[in-house]
């Protein structure tokens, strides 16, 4: 404190009494303090000052020099208290209407309003008052395989509005965005570079919650769970009064360090009096804070009051469609093939009007999302949304008990980083240690939860074997996604293709000695849900060898999910190849099961047929 208080009083005696009266107001007020105990500023509440100017390693990673007031602030944390302070102290500069946060904790540590006032700030009144906020809930947007930048998941904030309990009203309130600001026309290998090195600035912003839903929910069928958070009235005024402080400010941005999840575990740390801890990694990702918060405490309580998840339009139309007898769901597809067919099931007596609201409700839904997925001016959905809802309008009015979703939430999926250890058996090489893992994030046999599911997305998944004679990379694959779209719904023609695409190195069997060939595979086919516990699909593609393009071939994987019961996941897949170097047909075996322990751990036992025979079993670990 006496530093500070030092240095504002050379600060005054450089710009003279008659125009720092204010700021010599001030000194004289911190000097009459006593200068220990509550009076004094702590270490928590210079982390918390240094928390609201975005510091980490001695700088801020806000890139807008605007927001500073001081030409040093953005280093210089003390520097900035002062020129706050300064600024505060003279109210011809309305300072704490464009700096709410700083003023409320100005407010709260040095235990003086400065005869200001924030009810004197047209602009701020009108920010908090439109949200009318009661709660805040951090949001996670399930992740979306059609655009790489969303591979990984999203993370928003929400501010919960007073009284708002229902769902068609929460959409009314106000969503919290982080993002990179790059350009609608960037291609990807710009996106990607820049987003990875730096090249891009990103911002927080704001609008109302129900554009958020659209975008996610109906656009392009993400779950989104809301987990509302147990925090004070005055900590939830400080992150909003924080927010309004960062509208038009520019932020370092970079894909896998300062991203959506970075920034608003920042906001969340501002209040927290232990910053949250997300593991051993060094990026960040969105859905590692939802692995930690339910097991945060905030003033002896969880820090997560409530989880809520909010369906995509299309697992609104599965949850729905599924509940259905067989024959109510044989009438829906009549009526989605031919409308001509409503009028009849309105007036037949083989269906109850519960029976008939329910196919009426299922074909409403489905309708609205062809309306919103579909080129209107080929097909005429809206005309069909409305014959639809008149045709319920003669029904009784009453609601359907539609089941609740069966969903696991994202707190409950696996954790994004895997290490394991095991040992097998080669034909090649004999016995063998095996360290394996992968930097993220799942494969076909992680838990479904809070992803897509039947699909996979790993990053430098990585398997080593330690034999007696010296240490061999089985493999690694820099990149493996794939997605196998399957269907739940009838109503749906199964016409999305299955696909997957990976670049990867991988150990090749060479005269005398192993070899590394990298290789891209690219495939597209057709997948099918049998069951909830079945699925099974069939593509075609290549593979090119990059090392020998001769060596290249054309592939058929086949393969099969299956989900015993609860803890056991099977994925068997043989793929047929055709070489380009005319040494004719072979095929490779591939056959993975997984037991499930926790979300932290699972045993898996794999077996293989390529240019080698392995059986191996691991015990992994997730972090």
């Amino acid at each position: 404190m006496l530093g500070v208080l030092t240095r504002i009083s050379k600060q005054v005696m450089r710009c003279g009494v008659s125009s720092c009266l204010g700021v010599l107001l001030f000194v004289v007020l911190l000097y009459s303090w006593p200068a220990s105990g509550s009076d004094a500023l702590s270490a928590q509440q210079w982390d918390q000052w240094s928390k609201l100017l975005h510091f980490k390693n001695g700088s801020s990673t806000i890139s807008s020099s605007e927001f500073f007031l001081s030409e040093n602030g953005s280093f210089d944390a003390e520097a900035e208290l002062i020129a706050t302070l300064s600024a505060f102290t003279s109210p011809s500069t309305m300072a704490h209407c464009r700096y709410p946060a700083r003023y409320l904790w100005v407010k709260e540590n040095f235990g003086s309003d400065l005869a200001l006032s924030l009810q004197d700030c047209e602009e701020y009144q009108q920010w908090i008052q439109h949200s009318k906020t009661e709660s805040v809930s951090l949001v996670y947007v399930t992740g979306y395989l059609g655009n790489p930048a969303s591979f990984f998941g999203h993370l928003m904030m929400k501010f919960n509005r007073q009284g708002d309990n229902k769902s068609d009203i929460e959409l009314l309130d106000t969503g919290i965005n982080f993002g990179a600001n790059a350009h609608p026309d960037d291609n990807p290998v710009k996106y990607v570079l820049y987003g990875i090195f730096g090249g891009y600035t990103a911002t927080y912003t704001t609008a109302t919650y129900y554009l958020h839903t659209g975008n996610y929910a109906e656009n392009e069928q993400r779950e989104l769970w809301e987990y509302e958070l147990s925090l004070t009235n005055q900590e939830v005024a400080l992150i909003q009064a924080h927010l309004f402080e960062l509208q038009d400010v520019d932020f370092n941005y970079y894909f896998l360090s300062d991203n959506c999840s970075t920034a608003f575990k920042d906001i969340l740390n501002i209040v927290l009096d232990q910053p949250l801890d997300t593991g051993i990694q060094p990026w960040d990702m969105p859905i590692d804070i939802f692995h930690v918060i339910p097991n945060v405490l905030h003033h002896g309580q969880p820090l997560v009051k409530k989880v809520n998840q909010r369906q995509s339009k299309y697992s609104r139309i599965q949850n729905k469609y599924l509940a259905l007898s067989d024959d109510e769901k044989q009438q829906a597809l009549s009526i989605a093939k031919d409308l001509s067919e409503l009028e009849s099931f309105m007036q037949s007596g083989d269906f109850s009007e519960y029976e008939k609201a329910k196919v009426l409700d299922v074909l409403t839904e489905y309708t609205e999302l062809l309306v919103v997925t579909t080129d209107e001016t080929k097909n005429n959905y809206k005309e069909q949304k409305r014959k639809l809802l008149l045709a319920r309008l003669k029904l009784n009015s009453f609601n359907v008990d539609w089941p609740k979703s069966e969903a696991k939430p994202p707190h409950l999926s696996q954790l994004p980083i895997n290490l394991g250890i095991g040992s097998g058996y080669s034909d090649d090489y004999g016995g063998y240690v095996s360290l394996r893992g992968f930097g993220a994030y799942y494969d076909f046999l992680s838990i479904d939860a809070a992803r897509l599911k039947d699909s996979s997305l790993t990053v430098m998944d990585t398997e080593l074997h330690i034999t007696k004679d010296k240490l061999r990379l089985k493999k690694l694959d820099f990149l493996n996604v794939a997605s196998l779209n399957t269907n739940d719904v009838d109503l749906f023609e199964n016409d999305r293709l299955a696909w997957q695409f990976a670049l990867s190195l991988e150990q090749f069997k060479c005269d005398n000695d192993e070899c590394y060939r990298p290789y891209f595979k690219g495939y597209l086919g057709l997948a099918a849900r049998r069951s909830n516990s079945l699925t099974v699909y069939s593509m075609i593609g290549g593979q090119v060898d990059f090392a020998y393009l001769d060596d290249s071939a054309i592939k058929f994987p086949l393969g099969v999910l299956y989900s015993w019961p609860e803890h056991w996941k099977t994925h068997l897949r043989i793929v047929p190849s055709l070489d380009l170097n005319g040494s004719g047909w072979d095929y490779h075996l591939y056959g993975d099961s997984r037991f499930h322990i926790s979300n932290e751990a699972d045993i898996r036992i794999s077996i293989e047929k390529s240019h080698d025979k392995l059986v191996g079993v691991y015990y992994n670990r997730y972090f």
